[in-house]
């Protein structure tokens, strides 16, 4: 009698707790992955194109420019992710292509740029001006007949205002992206065009209609700092500070040409809003013919944005190293650690061998912290109001 009460009470017992169980999986599914919307983004810098590059794309006999073969090797890399940003440090004027210090590249390097997986490209930089308005307008034609999305400079008033920033939907999540550069080299910006300028009560305007659309996240990328130094200006973390408090999310800089460190930081926005947010100051060169100190590699920033019942979070933030290498008549973008296996590192003269390996390990260990940081960061927090 004894055991027959025992048996009845364990079953009834295992019966609760098989109740309970289905109960916290249906309201607890969510933080266990359940019904979990993940977009991986991976920015870049600066993409360049100096009279170096020209010439290394030139094919003497068709007078046509092939910069796809300097690409091949990151190809890989911007498979990873979900959408990969970049900046266009250049214009597509049609003729009179020439580097530094006014840049005019070929309609190839757009195609190069899309074949390689870019999906986006931030045009609001100093060099946007470069070659006057048409210059300007026919960049965004070009990017246009490449399909690829960008966003800081417009052909006149009225595109910008029809499209302040750029809106994404992708992986069952909306984000925006806006662009904004610290001037463009002294030239005016015509009236009939837009390069968007980092002016205070613009930014605080632009990501407020921005968030009355109500994106899951959003993104603010500015061409700002001081060229070829490693830390951030005051005035980068001045501008940043500024768009978090405004509501953003990410903050993707360039312009300084070397690598910046990178950080996480739990914010509380003017709305009351906190969130883990994630600020990238500066990403280095992309691609380049840059040769001074630390200007010859850069980063490809990946990181995740999530979204699920509890709420929106960034997680799994790393990076990437590349670094241009210059065989004779040739430019070739590699990841690293990766070109130490590679036959092209070992044909390279030992002491060039040695100064990239310097170079990577120093780079290494600037972003040190910035590791660290990623790496225990709150990134299972959701957002709370």
């Amino acid at each position: 009698m004894y055991f027959l009460v025992s048996n009845k009470i364990m079953k009834f017992i295992k019966n609760i707790q098989y109740v309970l169980t289905i109960l916290l999986i249906f309201f607890y599914a969510p933080v266990y992955g359940g019904d979990v919307q993940r977009l991986t983004v991976s920015a870049v810098g600066d993409i360049m194109c100096h009279d170096s590059q020209l010439a290394a794309a030139l094919n003497r006999k068709t007078k046509q420019y092939d910069f796809k073969p300097m690409f091949h090797s990151i190809m890989p890399l911007l498979q990873q992710a979900d959408l990969n940003i970049g900046n266009l440090e250049t214009t597509l004027p049609g003729k009179e292509y020439k580097g530094y210090p006014q840049f005019g590249s070929p309609d190839s390097l757009a195609q190069a740029i899309k074949d390689a997986g870019f999906h986006i490209l931030t045009t609001a930089n100093n060099h946007s001006m470069d070659r006057g308005t048409a210059g300007l307008q026919r960049t965004l034609d070009i990017l246009d007949k490449n399909k690829i999305l960008y966003t800081g400079t417009y052909r006149s008033p009225a595109e910008r205002m029809q499209r302040p920033f750029l809106t994404i939907e992708k992986n069952g999540i909306q984000l925006v992206l806006l662009n904004y550069t610290y001037g463009t080299n002294g030239i005016a910006v015509p009236r009939d065009v837009v390069v968007n300028l980092m002016q205070e009560e613009l930014i605080r305007d632009d990501i407020a209609q921005a968030r009355a659309t109500n994106p899951d996240f959003t993104i603010v990328s500015y061409h700002f700092g001081n060229e070829y130094e490693r830390l951030p200006s005051e005035e980068q973390k001045k501008f940043v500070n500024l768009a978090f408090a405004e509501g953003a999310d990410v903050v993707i800089g360039s312009h300084p040409h070397v690598v910046q460190p990178y950080e996480i930081k739990r914010i509380t926005d003017r709305y009351g809003v906190e969130r883990d947010r994630l600020v990238m100051y500066s990403l280095g060169n992309f691609i380049s013919g840059q040769t001074k100190p630390y200007t010859m590699g850069g980063l490809l920033l990946y990181f995740t944005l999530e979204k699920d019942k509890t709420g929106h979070r960034i997680k799994d933030v790393r990076h990437q190293q590349v670094f241009t290498v210059r065989p004779p008549g040739s430019f070739s973008l590699q990841p690293m650690p990766q070109l130490f296996d590679t036959a092209l590192f070992k044909k390279l003269p030992a002491a060039k061998q040695t100064e990239i390996k310097d170079y990577y390990q120093d780079v290494e260990k600037h972003l040190l912290p910035s590791v660290r940081m990623a790496a225990t960061f709150r990134s299972s927090a959701p957002a709370t109001e």
